[in-house]
């Protein structure tokens, strides 16, 4: 099983289905039907549920994450799966709560329509920034991620939201043999058009050695991945010079790892070879000239 080949699921080939049909077909512990039987524990409980999703490095956690979550978000379009409670008068509280039916009616609006395509782009992004090739696997996830899908009253899915924790942020100057710093540095570099290349004053892969090892993934393109991860921060709102400040700080980090010193604890200084290093990371962070060595020494 390739757990890296892009696959088109239609969720709605199975949500689709009558809810015998359903109970028929189950076969655990396709991630479908696990996300099928928390919902169906939600309604019939009226409780936040959790899933947690677990396993060895390139098990398929993210992936499995993303299909369940796909499913959850679709229920909305599924006809017969229209949950029909009747509001709890005691509790008058409005807006939904996490993974649990609200008891006040709640109703979502056309921009709400889109979660799915929101979430998703969301743990895209995520896995660009915190994704990494290590020895076990090509994609390895060095962040926790905790999802929160907020359900309606009878509506379906209302929103949702997505916290990271625990970045390696190691990573970003170090990787053993064999390893890879985080995916959208890989992006940038190789993916930037050239216009991006000449703003954001981008070399080759090999100009970063410092920080990045010149290596490509045998399952991902990292150029096509920089195009799927731009459409995916505008799907999120992001303006395009947002992204352009984005881009332009991914390149300083790499900036900085040639920046080179000479001297001793007492007399630490730049060397004359990274000044144009220490001044192309101050153009790119719109810092002061001077500002960045200050720091530095």
């Amino acid at each position: 099983l390739n757990y890296m080949l892009k696959v088109r699921r239609r969720v709605a080939d199975i949500g689709g289905l009558s809810r015998a049909q359903r109970d028929k077909d189950r076969q655990r512990p396709h991630p479908f039907v696990l996300a099928d039987e928390m919902y169906e524990s939600l309604r019939s409980n009226r409780t936040s549920q959790a899933l947690i999703v677990k396993g060895l490095s390139g098990s398929g956690k993210s992936e499995n994450a993303k299909l369940m979550i796909n499913y959850l978000t679709c229920l909305k379009t599924i006809s017969d799966y229209k949950p029909n409670f009747t509001p709890n008068p005691r509790k008058s509280r409005r807006g939904p709560t996490p993974l649990g039916m609200v008891d006040a009616p709640w109703i979502v609006s056309q921009d709400m329509l889109d979660t799915s395509k929101f979430l998703l782009a969301g743990m895209s992004v995520i896995d660009a920034f915190s994704n990494c090739k290590t020895k076990s696997n090509e994609n390895s996830s060095r962040v926790g991620k905790m999802t929160k899908v907020f359900f309606g009253d009878g509506t379906g899915v209302a929103g949702a939201s997505i916290e990271a924790f625990f970045l390696e942020k190691s990573r970003v100057i170090k990787q053993s043999d064999n390893e890879r710093g985080f995916h959208i540095f890989y992006q940038v570099i190789l993916g930037a058009s050239n216009a991006q290349r000449q703003k954001h004053k981008l070399k080759n892969l090999s100009a970063y050695s410092n920080y990045l090892r010149s290596e490509r993934l045998t399952a991902m393109n990292d150029e096509l991945e920089f195009g799927e991860t731009q459409k995916n921060l505008k799907t999120l709102g992001f303006a395009e010079e947002d992204i352009d400040f984005i881009i332009a700080t991914i390149a300083a980090v790499l900036e900085i790892g040639n920046i080179q010193f000479e001297g001793g604890d007492d007399d630490a200084n730049i060397s004359k070879s990274s000044e144009g290093s220490v001044a192309r990371v101050e153009e790119l962070l719109e810092l002061p000239a001077g500002k960045l060595k200050a720091a530095l020494i």
